[in-house]
């Protein structure tokens, strides 16, 4: 299952799970650790790209806060870094 859907599941339920929390917190499973492969990996497994790693963490943030209106805006913009840094 990949962040589309975890935070379709979310807004349907008005939260997100203690498993996507998890996931959320780590590089390789996060927003943006979903494109492994598709960028330069710097330390930790974490993007090169300063916009990546930032919208990482803002979008992790937004899943531990159950924003999710605000996870689903930052996942979108995560999407549209990735379409220019590719």
């Amino acid at each position: 299952m990949d962040w589309d859907a975890r935070i379709n599941r979310a807004k349907k339920r008005g939260y997100f799970t203690e498993t996507d929390r998890k996931r959320a917190a780590r590089w390789t499973m996060c927003a943006v650790g979903e494109h492994r492969g598709e960028y330069e990996r710097g330390s930790l497994s974490a993007p090169t790209d300063k916009s990546l790693t930032v919208l990482g963490i803002r979008f992790c943030d937004e899943v531990w806060r159950d924003n999710v209106s605000e996870a689903r805006a930052c996942w979108k913009k995560i999407q549209v870094r990735f379409r220019k840094v590719k």
